[in-house]
């Protein structure tokens, strides 16, 4: 399955995890130079000990610039998409975006955002879109993700009409450091309300390579931990022009955000 009928599956609900390929152990590769350098260290599991909660937030705020702007990850990015059935000039793109998930994240309040479980879509994500996830290192389960697979059709208590995106681009957008913890931006960041009833969890064990692919329609979560590392890795979303055309996509079962993200994703 690598064109339109990946692309309906995953629209029903299925994830799909893909073993390491050259095109995501190139990714890999080179996400890791770059968080390294900018870390200047060769362990970056190790980063939260070495490092004043400042200094640390400002090299890794480096490191995703660094992996956003860079024409070799975009380039292995892409390589990944075509493997999966995006021809040329069929996708639109949100380059990796880097994830560190530090240990105790939990007790910090400005975190919290990038622990809530929510949909892709209550940020104004198209329900064309798939998401990609791919680990940097080997880690424990207990610093993966979930993914309510339960969820996917049943509508979940949220408060995504609160979400415009224009309104979230203006004051800072994604990954921004601009947004304090008592500002009212942080109502930006839509979640489920009643996370005890999300049912079970499929969790997402973070192994070096490995491709996990899934619908931005489903209900997902990072996991708060307690392990002596911090966890890298990346995400990217794809969407296919052909469905964000037709209609084609998971269904929309609770979403109320506004906006487009895609419109502003690369068309490749």
């Amino acid at each position: 399955m690598r064109d339109l009928a990946l692309r309906e599956s995953l629209f029903a609900g299925e994830v799909l995890t893909e073993a390491p390929t050259v095109a995501q152990r190139s990714l890999v590769a080179r996400a890791r130079a770059l968080l390294t350098a900018a870390l200047d260290l060769a362990d970056p599991a190790i980063a939260h000990t070495r490092y004043p909660t400042p200094e640390l937030l400002a090299r890794i705020s480096r490191a995703r610039a660094e992996i956003r702007r860079d024409p070799v990850i975009a380039e292995h990015t892409l390589a990944i998409a075509r493997s999966i059935g995006f021809s040329q000039g069929s996708l639109l793109l949100d380059l990796p975006r880097l994830r560190a998930i530090a240990p105790n994240m939990a007790s910090v309040p400005s975190a919290a955002p990038a622990l809530y479980a929510h949909r892709d879509c209550w940020y104004a994500n198209p329900q064309a879109q798939l998401n990609a996830w791919i680990a940097l290192y080997d880690a424990p389960a207990t610093t993966g993700f979930a993914i309510f697979r339960d969820r996917f059709t049943a509508a979940v208590a949220n408060d995504s009409e609160r979400f415009e995106l224009q309104r979230f681009v203006q004051r800072g957008g994604f990954q921004s450091r601009s947004v304090r913890p008592n500002d009212s931006a942080h109502v930006d960041y839509p979640r489920a309300l009643d996370e005890g009833a999300l049912g079970p969890a499929y969790t997402v064990t973070p192994r070096h390579a490995w491709l996990t692919l899934f619908s931005a329609s489903h209900v997902h979560q990072t996991h708060a931990h307690a392990e002596s590392m911090t966890r890298f890795s990346l995400d990217f979303r794809l969407v296919h022009r052909d469905d964000r055309v037709s209609g084609r996509g998971a269904p929309n079962v609770d979403n109320r955000a506004i906006g487009d993200a895609s419109e502003d994703y690369l068309a490749c």
